[in-house]
């Protein structure tokens, strides 16, 4: 099965993860699947997807920094803000 490069951005920081499905992409970045579904999205930019492919189920995340992003970094597990 092929992947996807699934974002959700809430509050200052946009998080991204590589993943088979939804079900799988809501539990890497620590949403409950219900939440994914009403903010995430298949993401088609090409930073996104060459940082989350390189990385397989690994979540990443980029403070917003005014209209642009910052730099993607790993997410770390005591980082996560579940909904």
């Amino acid at each position: 099965m092929g992947l996807k490069v699934y974002g959700i951005g809430l509050g200052r920081e946009r998080s991204i993860v590589a993943a088979p499905n939804q079900t799988a992409a809501a539990k890497a970045l620590g949403f409950s699947l219900y939440s994914f579904r009403q903010y995430a999205s298949v993401t088609v930019n090409a930073e996104e997807i060459e940082t989350a492919m390189a990385e397989p189920g690994v979540p990443f995340f980029a403070p917003y920094s005014g209209p642009c992003r910052g730099t993607y970094s790993k997410l770390r597990e005591h980082e996560r803000q579940p909904l």
